[in-house]
């Protein structure tokens, strides 16, 4: 069974191959479920693939595959290590594999070709309540700020002694201080960084904002202010000066595929490690998005105004961040607790 699905604009158009029903099917779910977003498209359309190659191997009928087959996919699909990552799929991952199918099926009931759908919420992995990005303390949060300034400010001195040899390294610490800025203070997305265009920046009531446009092709318009909004200015002042900014120019020229995300990903680890962050390693551009909200929230921000900043679908999304954060500073408290308590033991018993 061959499917081709091809994206001729953002707003998602798919010409499928293939001449069968559950061919045409498929087509019909990407279009009217997927989205706009082409990333939503590629999600749905590997979870689908997935799922129809296990009934494939299999040798079951999609069209009358039960609520025991979906059971056994899912099992299948925690033990198989990602051929990208290495690793087995995450608990949210598995969860948003099953959802989408369950979208699938879902449509042919819609579409009256199945009566029921075999994907019941039983069916479904639990994803984990609370986040499990590694992200960033307000105090590292800080040290990765000061790094990226730093780079800036070393850069330019090499400009100043030679100009020629400087321009490209200035250039170079601009863009980055304005990547991880972005992240850091806007918490987008790595889908919607890397989609930002000199248009989407604009003042409205006097405030300086970016309309962001996120899962689903919706659009929300988000203050800027601060670190981000000095570094976009630093950014568009050095590639353009006094020249008109075209508004459909990428605001990042990283592109949008999966070379630019690795790319994002290996920057923000190569800073933090400068910085002194020991989980370096461990952090993505999620990480950023995740250290956003936590701060927020830390910060008495209310959960609704931050589930809005970050154009989450469900305030239980939100929620996530909060009960993580909480979790670590209360493990970090009993840890503390039971520390001192054998430190107070040990000094008794050798007085």
């Amino acid at each position: 069974m061959t499917r081709e699905v091809v994206v001729a604009t953002a707003d998602v158009v798919a010409l499928v191959a293939g001449r069968d029903q559950l061919d045409d099917l498929v087509a019909g779910w990407l279009i009217a479920h997927a989205g706009g977003s082409r990333y939503t498209l590629r999600s749905y359309r590997t979870s689908i693939d997935l799922w129809l190659a296990f009934c494939e191997e299999r040798g079951i009928d999609p069209l009358r595959a039960g609520k025991t087959d979906v059971d056994v996919w899912h099992r299948v699909l925690a033990q198989v290590p990602s051929a990208r990552t290495g690793r087995t799929p995450a608990p949210a991952t598995l969860a948003s594999r099953v959802s989408a199918v369950s979208s699938f099926y879902g449509y042919l009931v819609e579409e009256e070709v199945l009566a029921a759908v075999p994907v019941r919420r039983s069916t479904r992995p639990t994803a984990p309540r609370e986040s499990q990005t590694v992200g960033l303390s307000a105090v590292e949060a800080a040290a990765l700020h000061a790094r990226v300034d730093e780079q800036v400010e070393q850069a330019e001195l090499v400009a100043a002694v030679d100009p020629a040899a400087g321009a490209d390294a200035v250039r170079a610490a601009v863009l980055e201080r304005t990547t991880l800025l972005v992240l850091l203070m806007q918490g987008l997305r790595i889908g919607e960084l890397l989609s930002l265009t000199v248009g989407s920046l604009r003042y409205n009531a006097d405030e300086p904002t970016m309309l962001v446009r996120g899962k689903g092709s919706k659009v929300r318009e988000i203050a800027v202010a601060g670190p981000g909004q000095d570094a976009i200015d630093a950014l568009l002042t050095a590639r353009y000066g006094d020249a008109p900014r075209p508004a459909e120019a990428r605001l990042l020229p990283f592109g949008t595929d999966d070379r630019a995300r690795l790319y994002v990903t290996r920057m923000i680890q190569r800073v933090a490690r400068a910085a002194g962050i020991r989980s370096h390693a461990q952090l993505s551009p999620h990480s950023m998005r995740h250290t956003c909200a936590t701060l927020m929230l830390q910060r008495g921000v209310h959960p609704n105004v931050v589930r809005d900043f970050l154009g989450h679908a469900s305030a239980d999304t939100t929620a996530r961040y909060d009960r993580a954060r909480g979790a670590i500073e209360r493990s970090a408290a009993a840890v503390r607790a039971l520390t001192n308590l054998l430190s107070e033991q040990v000094t008794a018993g050798r007085t």
